[in-house]
């Protein structure tokens, strides 16, 4: 029997089931090719079956993450696949008495005590090397939510020192001399074309995160247990 988990978030529930509801599936297939001359035919049905996965693996908290006065509830989704795994914040709307997603991201997120999120890309396969390439979100009381403001990716000379395009790596950017030039890019716009130096990077992330403090994360495995525990 499937277990609902019922979450109590400012007289809202939120539901998660802890097994999916249908468990088998019969999926025919028909597969027709050519080999030397002889056509040849195959009909068959893949039979699929659940069985089963630890759903503690996933992890939640109840805090308000925003300052807003309310609570949120901060899921930490990672028991499928890589492209899946993401970190939700929901919010309760009292205007619809339901309960609404704030933010959305993989998870690897760094909270910040002033609103700003510091979310990881799930991967680092450009030229970043030793930066790992993230996006900067900051709440906005007036929406209620998180927006994107800005992109940082970078370009480890180490990897190489030519870029894709054929450029070849900007050492009179890199004042330091570390070999790293930093990209700082609008939230909608891939266009990695004005690198910065370290010094000009940390200048910027600081203007959104110096006065700020990490809030530690406090999340709890999903299990019933922790859930019946929620206060």
């Amino acid at each position: 029997i499937t277990l609902l988990l019922l979450f109590s978030l400012t007289g809202c529930f939120v539901r998660f089931y802890i097994e999916p509801q249908i468990t088998d599936g019969e999926f025919p297939f028909v597969l027709e090719y050519e080999m030397n001359g002889r056509r040849y035919l195959i009909e068959d049905t893949v039979i699929c079956t659940y069985d089963g996965y630890d759903m503690s693996d996933n992890k939640f908290d109840l805090r308000d993450i925003d300052n807003d006065g309310n609570e949120e509830l901060i899921l930490v989704y990672t028991t499928t696949y890589m492209a899946g795994m993401a970190e939700i914040i929901y919010d309760y709307d009292a205007d619809t008495d339901s309960v609404r997603e704030q933010f959305i991201e993989f998870p690897g997120v760094t909270h910040f005590d002033n609103g700003i999120l510091k979310a990881d890309w799930s991967h680092n396969q450009g030229l970043a090397g030793r930066v790992w390439p993230y996006t900067l979100y900051q709440y906005n009381p007036n929406e209620d939510t998180y927006k994107a403001i800005a992109m940082v990716d970078a370009w480890d000379k180490s990897l190489s020192d030519k870029y894709y395009d054929g450029n070849s790596f900007p050492d009179d950017v890199d004042k330091d001399g570390d070999g790293i030039v930093y990209y700082i890019m609008k939230a909608d716009e891939y266009e990695p074309e004005n690198p910065v130096d370290f010094a000009e990077y940390q200048q910027w992330i600081d203007s959104y995160t110096k006065d700020a403090e990490v809030v530690e994360g406090s999340c709890v495995e999903l299990t019933l247990e922790n859930i019946l525990n929620v206060k």
